[in-house]
């Protein structure tokens, strides 16, 4: 979606800010906490979600399932990938 012409730039940033906090070392909540460390950026991958949600469109669909089919194999069942979004 972050490569798209058709995706506003408002969500553009959030797609790459969001990336970003999941790169950087510097958390809410540190990592190496046992569940709750990971709780955060479960938290802002379901925010930005919810937020660029309107803009994924058929194209970023599909490429989205190539992508998972590539890295995962054939066998990966991204049916209920239309459904999710």
């Amino acid at each position: 979606m972050a490569k798209s012409p058709n995706v506003p730039a408002k969500d553009k940033a959030m797609i790459i800010a969001g990336l970003a906090y999941f790169i950087l070392p510097i958390d809410v909540v540190p990592d190496f906490i046992p569940v709750a460390g990971y709780s955060d950026d479960l938290a802002v991958l379901i925010f930005i979600i919810g937020k660029v949600a309107y803009s994924i469109d058929e194209d970023s669909k599909n490429k989205a399932k190539e992508a998972l089919k590539k890295w995962f194999g054939e066998d990966v069942d991204v049916s209920k990938l239309d459904a999710l979004l």
